[in-house]
């Protein structure tokens, strides 16, 4: 019982800590820079800004998935 409650407790915190990590290396995300895709960084930047929200990171998948999550 003891060893199922520390390895839920383990779990829980690699997956609450780590879980953006996970998802980025399963989809083989690569962080986009200003440079590649400035008209896209106005945008998050501008939005982000009304919103009164920080900056996030941004990335592109590899393939064509329709996929978005926040990443701070």
């Amino acid at each position: 019982m003891i060893i199922a409650f520390v390895l839920a407790m383990v779990m829980n915190f690699s997956s609450y800590w780590f879980s953006d990590k996970i998802v980025l290396s399963m989809y083989r995300a690569q962080p986009l820079s200003r440079n590649q895709a400035p008209q896209l960084f106005s945008i998050v930047e501008r939005l982000s800004q009304q919103a009164g929200l920080p900056m996030p990171k941004i990335y592109i998948l590899p393939h064509d998935a329709p996929k978005c999550f926040r990443y701070w």
